[in-house]
């Protein structure tokens, strides 16, 4: 019994060993792409000279000051995407499939509108357009609709989200 409990505490041991290995290499391929993307923000918000280039302008008496006009089209191409809420549709080939895709279509409609969809749409096109990619995360909300539950989903930040770096997904890579 002593040996057989001990095979088992050995073999969660090397799963747990196994799944920590994985997760740190997971995790390194994240950091790198955490450390584009911060430097792609900075850029986006006005570090757009390099050291030695800021360098050479403050040697010779300027500032080194850039005009941002990138933070302007980024909200430019927000607004232009976010004007309007979506409107869903769906095309059947009979009576049936019409009528499961308008359910389908407003329960889509009803998603957008009790998780304030167009907030979270807004933060994952400023990610998409800053970051090179904008998570939406789909949850059910246990409290909501008195204690029964809804299904909603929010935008979730870019450094919350570990990626399998072996992800075919030509975002992702």
């Amino acid at each position: 019994m002593y040996d057989e409990m001990k095979k088992l505490k050995d073999v969660r041991r090397e799963e747990i060993d196994r799944a920590n290995e994985r997760m740190n290499r997971y995790i390194g391929v994240a950091q790198d792409n955490f450390t584009k993307q911060k430097e792609w923000t900075q850029f986006v918000y006005g570090d757009q000279y390099k050291d030695d280039i800021r360098e050479k302008l403050e040697a010779v008496g300027h500032a080194p000051i850039a005009f941002n006009y990138i933070i302007s089209s980024v909200q430019q191409g927000i607004a232009f995407l976010s004007a309007n809420n979506p409107s869903f549709s769906s095309t059947g080939r009979d009576d049936a499939d019409t009528k499961k895709g308008k359910m389908f279509a407003d329960f889509l409609r009803y998603l957008w509108y009790i998780s304030d969809g167009g907030i979270h749409h807004k933060r994952v096109l400023k990610d998409y357009y800053i970051k090179g990619v904008g998570h939406y995360h789909v949850y059910e909300d246990l409290d909501d609709d008195y204690g029964r539950g809804e299904l909603k989903f929010r935008s979730e930040n870019n450094w919350d989200v570990i990626a399998d770096p072996a992800s075919k997904h030509p975002l992702i890579r």
